[in-house]
């Protein structure tokens, strides 16, 4: 029973000294602390410089993994978009495969099915995901 009511008083006391955050009360010191030797070590800080090498490595890591190969893909969706033209294979975000009939300022008419059955429908550019006929070519090229 007495180790019982020991260990809790002991348990109680330690995480009441631990739990607010504050140091452990000291006695005042009858020196004062010189400037090379601060009284609280903790208030020492580091060099600023650290800091802001940490934010520049943190920014070099966001552009590669990030935001520079976003632009890349981005440049070479504007690329084959811009290269679309009438008789190219396309396949467009939603999934419709057809084949292009005109290409305006802003939009893009496509053929869809085949013969009698064939609807045209109107898209905007930035609708196409992949022109096949293009990527045929360049597989073509990359063999020979």
């Amino acid at each position: 029973m007495f180790t019982r009511v020991s260990l809790l008083i002991a348990s109680t006391t330690i995480a009441l000294s631990a739990g607010d955050g504050a140091p452990p009360a000291t006695a005042p010191s009858s020196t004062s602390p010189s400037p090379d030797h601060p009284a609280n070590p903790a208030q020492q800080q580091g060099s600023p410089w650290t800091m802001i090498i940490l934010m520049v490595g943190v920014f070099a890591v966001m552009w590669f993994l990030l935001i520079r190969p976003q632009k890349k893909e981005e440049k070479r969706r504007q690329e084959l978009i811009g290269a679309t033209k009438r008789g190219d294979k396309v396949v467009t975000i939603g999934g419709l495969h057809g084949t292009v009939e005109a290409v305006g300022e802003q939009t893009i008419d496509i053929r869809v099915g085949e013969d009698k059955n064939s609807v045209l429908m109107t898209f905007n550019k930035t609708a196409i995901l992949t022109n096949t006929t293009a990527n045929a070519s360049t597989v073509d090229a990359a063999k020979k």
